[in-house]
């Protein structure tokens, strides 16, 4: 099965150009019982391309209407039986239109009007027609529509849009090469080498039912839920996707995974989502983008470690920010043979608080060339004495209250390298091996590969800086931070060391 999609694919390639996206979806759409939606303008051969690919498959009937306000249940689903309602009963004569055919094409089927919706709904989602008393099962492989554009936002338009899992943005050509190829060199009849049969579609369908899913690419189609939900929370235009929805998408991962000759789904095929989870054209993009990363990483958002590292501020967790307010004021009186006269507005006095005051007055001028002494308690102190006094006085220990303030800081910069090594994991062997499978997988166009690669170079140069980011953030001790620059910095131990000296 897989060389033979692969031949066609290439085929189809090869005479429709510039829809290399289209093709892979139709064929995955038709395997995968699913529908698919062509958006675009006129004359851009979404029609062609429909009727060309159930010509693909052998002995598959094609039923093609274009939708107007004004159509009727009897042009898509049949005539009233008039044999039937001599009976009182309400039968249609389906032969010959949709509920009979294997691949519909359905044009302008935004035009549906209210007479034809409920028939249309049901046909999209449970491949069932209501025929008078008896539900008819109908042999619809897949039902293609096309639009010039999105529908408008209403209850039956929503309904009738969530019915086309499969969703396509087809544009006129752009390369005049390919344009002139269209037009001058492309024969009127396209016969590609091999067919699929219905017999083989069904199979493919059976032995997908027993393709499971390997652990990373669940926790990666959990992230991008994740990812989705959180956009549609903060953003009204972008669609919650339900779990019907999900649950589709599970099955087509499933069958995609089974024409490959694969027995799970591997993160190679999550690719394909791309064109499954946009409700707007505009959103492509950032679908994309949310995929690949997820994808390369296994789950884990690379921006969202980022984030975390810009809100990390270590001032919020800094002592300073923790402040304990000493029992008695300390007044530091600067030694320069005045005897220990002046005031705090003359420069020679600094009044303190609390102990973060004390602190990061130890860390200026105040630290060896002063003496100290509480507001009522006139003995003088050295720094180192004053440290002493704390404790044996107070209970305070500077050393020890730092380091308790400060473990919430380390705590989370722990929390961020952890995050950071699980992503690091996805190394370069690991990425060889699922570029190999992208490669592989006729899912996959080679623009896609491109892409990957690039943004995992891209990645790779910016974990870099972000691994540079955290060794620095490691290092930040909870003196640095006591105050905002901490380019004097020193440690407690060295300070009570210069003291000591004088």
């Amino acid at each position: 099965m897989k060389e033979k999609l692969k031949l066609l694919i290439e085929a189809y390639q090869g005479y429709f150009v510039e829809r290399e996206d289209e093709i892979r979806g139709a064929f995955l759409a038709i395997l995968a019982n699913e529908n698919l939606l062509f958006l675009g303008p006129p004359g851009t051969g979404k029609t062609y391309l429909a009727q060309n690919i159930c010509g693909s498959i052998s002995g598959a009937e094609f039923f093609y209407y274009l939708l107007t306000h004004v159509t009727t249940s009897e042009e898509l689903f049949g005539p009233l039986s008039p044999k039937a309602l001599e009976g009182d009963e309400f039968r249609r004569k389906m032969e010959g239109c949709l509920p009979t055919s294997h691949i519909g094409y359905l044009d302008e089927i935004f035009q549906a009007n209210g007479s034809v919706l409920n028939g249309l709904l049901t046909i999209l989602n449970d491949r069932t027609f209501h025929n008078g008393p008896e539900v008819v099962d109908t042999p619809l492989l897949s039902v293609f529509g096309a639009s010039n554009e999105l529908p408008e936002t209403d209850e039956n338009g929503d309904a009738l849009y969530d019915r086309f899992l499969f969703r396509y943005e087809v544009k006129p050509i752009t390369v005049e090469e390919n344009l002139w190829k269209v037009i001058f060199e492309n024969s009127e009849n396209f016969l590609p080498s091999v067919n699929l049969s219905v017999s083989e579609i069904l199979e493919i369908r059976e032995q997908a039912k027993s393709v499971g899913f390997y652990d990373d690419v669940m926790d990666i189609l959990m992230a991008i839920r994740r990812e989705l939900r959180e956009k549609a929370g903060d953003d009204r235009t972008w669609a919650y996707i339900s779990d019907r929805r999900w649950k589709k998408i599970v099955n087509v991962l499933k069958v995609a995974a089974a024409t490959q000759g694969h027995d799970k789904v591997s993160r190679s095929m999550l690719l394909i989502l791309e064109h499954l989870l946009w409700d707007h054209p505009e959103q492509k993009l950032a679908v994309r983008r949310i995929i690949i990363e997820l994808t390369l990483s296994g789950g884990r958002s690379f921006d969202a470690i980022e984030d975390e590292m810009t809100r990390l501020d270590p001032e919020n967790y800094a002592f300073s920010k923790k402040t304990i307010i000493l029992p008695q004021t300390v007044i530091f009186r600067k030694n320069d043979n005045s005897s220990g006269t002046g005031s705090a507005s003359s420069g020679n006095v600094k009044i303190l608080s609390t102990l973060t005051d004390v602190i990061v007055a130890g860390r200026s001028r105040y630290c060896n060339d002063s003496i100290c002494n509480f507001t009522m308690n006139y003995e003088n102190y050295t720094y180192e004495g004053l440290m002493e006094a704390l404790l044996e006085e107070y209970g305070i220990c500077p050393e020890s209250q730092i380091r308790d303030s400060f473990i919430d800081y380390e705590y989370m910069v722990g929390e961020i390298r952890d995050e950071f090594l699980d992503l690091k994991r996805y190394d370069a062997d690991y990425f060889s091996h699922y570029k190999r499978d992208l490669e592989d997988n006729i899912w996959v166009n080679a623009r896609d590969v491109d892409e990957v690669v690039i943004y995992h170079q891209k990645k790779m140069s910016e974990m870099d800086r972000l691994d540079r980011e955290i060794s620095k953030a490691e290092q930040i001790s909870p003196e640095y931070v006591l105050t905002k620059d901490g380019r004097n910095y020193q440690s407690l131990d060295q300070r009570n060391n210069r003291a000591a000296d004088h």
